[in-house]
């Protein structure tokens, strides 16, 4: 039962205001690929899995000033 006040995410998971997974709602919508060395010493590559979904809690914001 969802109490008034508080969200059911696509995932079916409950999440409340505020709460632990109130950071992890926001979702960047990044294909981003896995991939595997062909072998040990190989520079080639082959894909093993992607993801569409990164939490926006993966990710801060950071700056860089130069120096004279």
């Amino acid at each position: 039962m969802v109490k008034h006040g508080q969200d059911v995410g696509s995932d079916g998971i409950l999440v409340t205001p505020g709460g632990p997974l109130a950071a992890e709602t926001t979702c960047y919508t990044i294909r981003a690929y896995v991939v595997a060395r062909d072998s040990k010493d190989s520079d080639s590559v082959h894909p093993v899995g992607y993801s569409t979904c990164h939490p926006s809690s993966r990710y801060r914001l950071k700056t860089a000033e130069a120096r004279p």
